[in-house]
């Protein structure tokens, strides 16, 4: 009986515990995600460590879904890269305030539910395309060299010829193997991450001394940055607030059912958007929801105690940095190790049982990603996968569809047994813009065949606006009876349409109709 009561109040202490036990796990995995993220951002380390300290606190102080951590997001780290190199890093810090100011707009508008509804087969081509540009941007650091501009083609036309430094080949080559190889029963102590930047760094320290390290990690606050506004940093700023409140959706979604929560979408927004505001003001690299946080769940950690506990390692980790050098290549090894995990592997390895469009949806996204721009691809992402969604619902909606003559001894009992001067058209449960002309089509070929046509609503549930403009005008002929229209059809069809004069309540009382409007001795 005790330990059935101690199991359903658990003790205050025993939670603070596994908080901060959590927390601290959680702050080691995110020292070297954040400096990672921030180079990969083109920002640099320090400010990877920045915006990773201002998101984590602020989020954690403002937001209410349990075990959440936020800090740096590998999305919104890919999207961040090309921003600094056209706009600089003030342009890049303006950014990061903008996505956190659109965030913040999306959740007072009470937009989190719908901003969820981004397809799978887009964000598993962002994944994807995130992925393969971490893994190609960092061969040249692994290699004792620079990043080179220009994304994948411009990092893979500097690696044909390039000079290898092999004590920071090796080092990387250290990093990549303690990251794959790290037995899990020993992650929940030390984090393969942290591992890895500490041999990387005590490797570099003690031994291989000639590969690059980051630069030096200022001591004091830092400095405030005011934005300088440019329209065009207003794009990719957008690319990077969808971004990170569709991961901030669907991490606490999979946190819910850990913690059996329910989380509340807004207010994440608005945290998030204030955390990245945070760091665009003190020259942080923006960020969003991190992938520690199912780390967290599986912990134990259910309070912002374990949020900020994880902070605090980030600060402790910030100021001892300042007193060490990072081999670059130790970063570049982590960062590749994450490329490689976060390729949606399940996804490619069923892509040929895959449906052909869902298929082309995840590929575009990941050519137009790694070719071009991610804002590009959110884009074309959104607009093929609007297509592909739209030539389902046609499909679907039509093949629900029925058209058939209604003979005429379903209205006279004494008529010819296979004539037919009425037809009947039952429209699907759902009709949108995708199958509305096809439907309107078969109208008014119905209407030209048939001296009267019977549209049969009374399965609709939905229409969409252009699907009642269209089937509306189609309808308003003399000669056309609307059976069954009701509910939300019935609003939309008489909001932006002219609906027939000729209404019936039910099938049957439009076969009252048809009688009266036809004369069956003609």
């Amino acid at each position: 009986m005790l330990q059935r009561v101690w199991a359903q109040h658990p003790s205050p202490v025993g939670n603070l515990t596994t908080d901060l036990l959590s927390g601290t796990v959680v702050g080691v995995i995110l020292v070297p995600t954040a400096m990672a993220y921030g180079i990969v951002a083109g920002v640099g380390a320090t400010s990877g460590l920045y915006g990773a300290i201002a998101i984590g606190l602020v989020a954690a102080m403002t937001g209410g879904t349990r075990a959440l951590i936020s800090g740096p997001n590998v999305f919104v780290a890919v999207v961040m890269t090309p921003v600094v190199g056209a706009y600089g890093l003030q342009g890049a810090f303006t950014a990061a305030l903008l996505a956190g100011a659109i965030l913040v707009a999306f959740g007072l508008l009470r937009l989190g539910r719908f901003i969820a509804y981004i397809p799978h087969s887009l964000l598993s081509g962002f994944f994807t395309a995130a992925g393969l540009l971490l893994i190609a941007t960092q061969i040249l650091p692994m290699l004792g060299l620079p990043t080179a501009p220009g994304g994948v083609v411009g990092n893979a036309k500097e690696w044909f010829g390039a000079t290898v430094n092999y004590e920071a080949l090796a080092i990387a080559a250290i990093t990549i193997v303690i990251g794959f190889v790290w037995p899990r029963r020993l992650a929940k102590y030390a984090p393969s991450q942290f591992v890895a930047l500490v041999a990387g760094t005590a490797t570099g320290v003690v031994w291989l001394s000639g590969a690059p390290v980051i630069g030096e990690i200022p001591s004091g606050l830092p400095d405030l940055h005011l934005p300088v506004l440019e329209l065009a940093i207003i794009g990719p700023a957008f690319t990077m607030a969808v971004l990170s409140a569709a991961t901030t959706l669907i991490t606490a979604v999979q946190l819910d059912s850990i913690t059996g929560e329910i989380h509340k979408p807004n207010r994440e927004l608005v945290a998030q958007g204030l955390g990245n505001v945070a760091a665009g003001l003190i020259g942080g690299n923006p960020g969003g929801v991190s992938s520690t946080s199912l780390i967290n769940a599986h912990a134990g950690g259910r309070s912002r105690i374990a949020a900020l506990a994880a902070v605090s390692v980030l600060v402790l980790s910030t100021i001892a940095l300042q007193a060490i050098r990072v081999p670059l290549a130790a970063l570049a090894g982590i960062i590749m190790v994450t490329g490689y995990r976060i390729i949606d592997w399940p996804f490619l390895k069923r892509i040929r049982r895959i449906p052909f469009g869902y298929s082309l949806v995840m590929l575009a996204t990941v050519c137009v990603a790694v070719l071009v721009d991610f804002v590009t691809a959110i884009l074309i992402g959104l607009v093929i996968a609007a297509l592909v969604n739209a030539a389902r619902s046609e499909r679907y909606e039509l093949d629900r569809l029925k058209s058939v003559p209604l003979l005429d001894t379903e209205l006279w009992p004494d008529a010819e047994p296979y004539s037919s001067r009425v037809g009947l058209i039952v429209l699907p449960d759902t009709i949108s813009i995708a199958s509305a002309r096809r439907i309107a089509t078969i109208l008014r070929g119905d209407v030209q065949a048939s001296e009267l046509v019977i549209l049969h609503f009374g399965d609709v549930e939905y229409i969409d606006d252009s699907a009642a403009a269209v089937i509306g005008r189609a309808v308003a002929e003399k000669h056309v009876i609307v059976a069954g229209l009701h509910g939300d059809a019935a609003t939309m069809l008489t909001s932006f349409a002219v609906v027939s004069e000729n209404q019936a309540k039910d099938l049957e009382q439009a076969k009252d109709m048809a009688r009266e409007m036809l004369d069956p001795r003609h």
